[in-house]
């Protein structure tokens, strides 16, 4: 109902009950009709607050998953195979589209190395932003080598090498990527060269965002 109508017949009900007549005691009909109409508000207002949604949860939304390897049928490549100790490889440049866009990914990696690596050693992952002109250290838009460990490519994490062996080794989390272009590099620093096999290397990016639920 609308104001007028609730403070009306608010009014009404108030007046039947104290048996005044607008005619007979105005003072107390304007009373009255103050009263309905502050009534009135405070019921429009109680009911808009009840109709207010209750506050919703937040729920990880999943977008479309990117396979970024050296192996046929990769969505971009990154040939990390036969790499060896102390060098590192570029991966192709990766378009995440214009904004808005996510901000957060979740990326898992796997690594396998040719002989024995050493034990707790790193397979350094580090990300390459670019605004389209610019890239971090300004490196290329290609999957290529990498002869010197990149230092304003910002290291995002690493993969730890779980035994000396030659043992699939698996690493995950997050990292967040602002601008819409963006290249991985791998740094190896394991000790032992990376296996040759190209399906040996696989690494995995999904943007995620909070989605609100009713």
């Amino acid at each position: 109902m609308e104001f007028a109508e609730v403070a009306l017949e608010l009014a009404r009900e108030m007046m039947r009950r104290s048996g005044v007549r607008e005619w007979q005691d105005g003072e107390t009909w304007d009373a009255i009709l103050q009263s309905a109409c502050d009534g009135a508000a405070a019921i429009l207002a109680y009911q808009s607050e009840e109709s207010e949604p209750m506050a919703k949860e937040l729920y990880i939304l999943e977008g479309t998953t990117l396979l970024i390897a050296g192996e046929v049928g990769a969505d971009y490549a990154w040939s990390m195979e036969g790499i060896a100790n102390g060098a590192g490889r570029l991966s192709a440049q990766i378009d995440l589209g214009a904004d808005p866009r996510p901000y957060m990914y979740r990326w898992r990696c796997q690594v396998k190395y040719q002989a024995t690596p050493t034990a707790n050693t790193d397979l350094r992952l580090r990300k390459v932003e670019s605004d389209g002109t610019y890239a971090d250290d300004g490196l290329g838009e290609s999957d290529a080598a990498v002869a010197t460990e990149p230092v304003n490519a910002k290291q995002f994490h690493t993969v730890k090498t779980q035994a000396a062996g030659t043992q699939v080794n698996i690493g995950g989390g997050l990292v967040e990527i602002y601008e819409q272009y963006v290249s991985f590099v791998g740094w190896n620093a394991s000790g032992a060269t990376t296996d040759a096999t190209d399906s040996n290397f696989k690494f995995f990016l999904t943007p995620i965002s909070d989605q609100q639920q009713a």
